[in-house]
């Protein structure tokens, strides 16, 4: 149980710490939609081995046909992070990240669907200015989370709409028994003070987690390509964040309720428009948000009390937004409701799951100074299924209708292929497809200086991957994958609608979304892992990524590529009450129509020491090569989203 494991042994010393938790509380529950995971009765099993978002039921990492990476509560404890950005970065996950929100990349594509406990937290609206597709994915303290997992490839048949590049799945802890506290301060570069409390306890009939964090940091600086320092004026944070879990068993059945709220009153500068100057674009905007989602699901257990997979959940999540952007409010109240199970049956040679899903999201916004409100309804069954059809052979079939209120019916699949070499081996060949929806604002908005366009079409995607893992030997492990994805009725801003607005005695037309013909992207990633000794862990990896549009006139290069080339190299080193590691990227290739330098050097690190088994001692350095670089192309501002210049944060954890 998760209370045995209290205490854990790293390199042989005993560290007692609520973190420590994801031993064996991370995935016992085997259903990807659950509100949290529950504790396994193996605690040996190697949860990083173990993914259940990319076919809704829990598999061994080397029977899952997808490109997955699996982040577990114990490497976000070592590296000491405070973002969930921050624990996919290091973790060869390109993220996009700016003053406003941190979005991932995958397969060099920002229609990531992101999920909390298998919930889907994306709107079909704007929320991320910059990115139509994009959510902040720092929505929840870390402390709660058990693990991490991110699959590569197209998934509506399995999550619907939004599932084009990926899904990133952010998997809570279930509480552990007894009691515990662990209290976390960080004070850091630029003003940046931090503090979390995080409490859990209760017995086997109901327990509690509880995390309440707040944050504040002063203005930014960034170093321009000229190698000067500048402030980057208004982007100072306000922070609070509050998260839990509350667990009842209710005979062999379990019922679970968790939730997560994140506000932050943050300054709006939204990008430099002289990044050399260091001119910035406001320093009076303000934004205040309000993010909040919570689940209550009921899992059905066997007579034993085994989670069987099967659930049914009622959730809400709503964004609230009062900001002031270039003299103009922009204000908006976003709500959703969702009804939604499963069932899982064990045929023989095959495992299946069944479901559906039934959404309701309601919009008012309102933009340069006009209002819209819109209601949009999904609705979805879906099914998937593996087959183990011969030894070490299995083949992972699934289909999802779903009907949307503007769009009608659709249909997508995938179908995932894999053969296990040994234990820890495996090759896999899939294919995929995917939708994506427009937004609100694409299809409804009418401001001064824009139009929606409500003849827009649904996005639509395939994708192929094929891939392989292996493990050599006790030392080294590899890696690799190749992907091919094409999409078509891509949407994208550039067009002009017949309206027309002044502006100093000139005349306009207005700014519209269309859909353009297609884009296409092809990639492949290697990654390789080898263990020196007890203390000594390396890692290295390369991603390649071209991304092309044809906008009716033939495939062109897409400028807007963040990492054509993208090099990792990492260190770790971990003996006695010592943790270190270094990681490395260098990333080239890109255009200097939208980036001020084709490539950057950045190099991370972390150094935590434990003056007892139960506090810990950290620093953390970020950008430490004092880089000028942007992970976010400057379509009108070129340079317009640098990064932070060189940090460090120092920092005590400790549980009682």
């Amino acid at each position: 149980m998760v209370s045995e494991m209290k205490r854990v042994t790293v390199n042989g010393v005993v560290r007692r710490s609520v973190l420590a938790a994801l031993v064996v509380g991370a995935l016992g529950s085997s259903v990807v939609g659950a509100a949290s995971t529950t504790s396994t009765t193996d605690s040996a099993y190697d949860l990083g081995n173990v993914v259940v978002t990319a076919s809704r039921m829990a598999e061994q990492k080397v029977d899952v046909p997808a490109d997955t990476t699996v982040i577990t509560a114990g490497d976000i404890e070592k590296g000491n992070y405070t973002m969930v950005a921050q624990a996919l970065q290091a973790n060869n996950v390109q993220m996009v990240q700016n003053p406003f929100g941190s979005y991932p990349v995958l397969n060099g594509d920002t229609r990531v669907l992101v999920m909390v406990n298998g919930r889907k937290i994306n709107w079909d609206e704007l929320v991320v200015s910059g990115n139509d597709n994009a959510v902040d994915i720092n929505q929840i303290p870390v402390a709660n989370i058990a693990r991490i997992e991110v699959v590569r490839g197209a998934a509506s048949a399995l999550y619907g709409e939004r599932a084009v590049a990926g899904v990133i799945n952010i998997i809570t802890k279930t509480p552990e028994q007894g009691q515990s506290t662990t209290v976390d301060a960080q004070y850091g570069t630029w003003g940046k003070k931090r503090a979390s409390i995080t409490t859990q306890g209760g017995n086997d009939d109901f327990s509690y987690l509880l995390t309440y964090a707040k944050e504040r940091r002063g203005d930014v600086f960034y170093t321009t390509k000229n190698g000067d320092t500048k402030r980057y004026d208004n982007t100072a944070i306000n922070h609070d964040d509050l998260a839990g879990d509350f667990t009842k068993k209710i005979g062999t059945d379990r019922l679970d309720f968790d939730f997560y709220r994140n506000e932050r009153k943050d300054g709006f500068n939204t990008a430099m428009t002289n990044n050399i100057a260091g001119t910035p674009y406001s320093t009076t905007d303000k934004i205040h948000q309000i993010i909040s989602s919570s689940g209550l699901t009921y899992h059905f257990g066997d007579k034993n009390g085994n989670d069987t997979n099967t659930f049914i959940r009622v959730s809400n999540k709503h964004s609230s937004e009062n900001a002031s952007f270039a003299g103009s409010p922009d204000i908006h109240s976003l709500d959703d409701w969702t009804v939604d199970g499963q069932k899982q049956w064990n045929l023989d040679k095959h495992t299946v799951v069944a479901g559906f899903s039934w959404d309701r999201q309601s919009f008012e916004h309102t933009n340069g100074g006009a209002t819209f409100n819109a209601n949009q309804f999904t609705k979805a069954l879906f099914v998937e299924d593996k087959w183990n059809f011969a030894t070490d052979w299995n083949l992972n079939t699934g289909l999802r209708y779903e009907h949307h209120n503007l769009f009608g019916g659709s249909v997508t699949t995938h179908i995932g292929l894999n053969k296990k070499l040994d234990a820890n081996s495996h090759v896999y060949l899939n294919w995929g497809q995917a939708v994506n929806t427009p937004t609100a604002t694409q299809l409804y908005t009418n401001t001064m200086y824009m139009d929606g366009n409500p003849d827009l079409k649904q996005e639509k995607s395939n994708t192929w991957t094929l891939g392989a893992d292996t493990k050599v030997n006790d030392r080294l492990s590899l890696s690799g994958s190749i992907f091919y994805s094409q999409l078509k009725d891509a949407i994208l801003g550039g067009s002009f609608s017949d309206n027309t607005y002044d502006w100093g005695g000139y005349t306009f037309h207005k700014y519209m979304y269309i859909n353009a013909n297609k884009e296409r992207r092809v990639g492949a990633t290697l990654q390789a892992t080898y263990k020196l000794n007890d203390a000594w862990r390396f890692n290295g990896g390369y991603t390649y990524t071209r991304e092309e549009i044809d906008n009716g006139d033939g495939y062109s290069s897409y400028v807007n590529n963040t990492m054509p080339h993208g090099y990792n190299l990492g260190v770790a080193y971990s003996k006695g009450k010592w943790d270190a590691g270094a990681q490395l990227q260098y990333v080239t290739g890109r255009s200097l129509q939208v980036f001020t330098q084709k490539d950057y050097l950045t190099v991370d690190a972390y150094v935590s020491y434990w003056l007892t088994d139960s506090t810990k001692l950290y620093v953390n350095g970020y950008n430490l090569t004092n880089e000028s670089y942007e992970v976010m192309p400057g379509t009108f501002y070129v340079g317009g989203y640098p990064m932070a210049a060189r940090s460090f944060v120092v920092g005590v954890n400790h549980t009682f």
